[in-house]
């Protein structure tokens, strides 16, 4: 049974994969989906059909991706709480990233072959609301939570460790 849900979301250079490769290292029991590739609904599915195929053993799941309005938290959400292993009781914690476009563009300088600089200028954000996501999701939950981040522009050092994040 899955315990924890952990949601990342920011904008891109906010310190999401960072945080979660982090969590990774330090912890058993966590699986760790990166939704960094996916394009639509299809790409979303199959890599939470794959993810649930190898995950046993796993209490924490972190799902990774950028997640900018409540209406997408609610849609993954839902497509993961969907599974068997996910129970009322399991805790939904949103780690939001908070809006810091200048950061994450100066973060996110050098950091792929491609450049999420459009995203990152033009992308709609809307802050976290618990309200919102409570109604929208299928079922209810005992703890559904937010935390705060605040994004702070890398270190060199911190750019060449989150390089393919």
């Amino acid at each position: 049974m899955i315990n924890n849900i952990i949601l990342l979301c920011g904008l891109p250079g906010s310190g999401k994969s960072t945080w979660a490769s982090k969590k990774l290292k330090s912890n058993d029991g966590v699986w760790w989906i990166n939704f960094d590739h996916c394009k639509d609904d299809r790409d979303l599915d199959e890599e939470i059909d794959k993810s649930f195929r190898f995950v046993f053993g796993i209490t924490t799941l972190i799902l990774d991706g950028l997640f900018l309005t409540n209406e997408s938290r609610v849609k993954i959400l839902n497509k993961i709480c969907s599974n068997d292993r996910i129970s009322k009781s399991t805790s939904i914690k949103i780690y939001e990233w908070k809006e810091n476009r200048d950061a994450c563009l100066a973060n996110d300088k050098g950091r792929r072959d491609v450049a999420s600089e459009i995203t990152i200028r033009n992308a709609v954000w809307e802050p976290v609301n618990l309200e919102i996501i409570s109604r929208g999701l299928n079922r209810s939950y005992e703890n559904l939570t937010v935390n705060y981040f605040d994004v702070k522009v890398w270190s060199t050092a911190e750019k060449v460790m989150s390089e393919g994040d």
